[in-house]
């Protein structure tokens, strides 16, 4: 069964706990954490509506799957250079 975009997008859209997971050395996202969960919740939100503005009006349950990971792995990212700056080693750190 296709999944839905638009206001039903959550259904495909990761958690702040897939995205700690691509990150496991930091502590799981709470309210007192750095970034919080409602930090990465919002991250998350958008990211999922820049995928949702391009996107068609279903995914089918395989793509969900890898738009799921997708978003989850580019929060993942702006997490590690938003909070982490001095230890963010990706192709786009500063000095790279």
């Amino acid at each position: 069964m296709p999944i839905p975009s638009g206001a039903d997008r959550k259904a495909w859209a990761p958690t702040p706990a897939m995205v700690h997971a691509l990150i496991p050395l930091r502590p799981a996202f709470t309210a007192t954490t750095r970034p919080t969960e409602a930090e990465v919740q919002s991250t998350i939100d958008m990211a999922t509506d820049v995928i949702d503005a391009e996107s068609p009006v279903d995914f089918s349950d395989e793509l969900a799957g890898k738009v799921r990971f997708a978003i989850a792995l580019n929060v993942a990212s702006m997490v590690e250079a938003s909070y982490f700056p001095e230890q963010y080693t990706g192709p786009d750190a500063p000095g790279q």
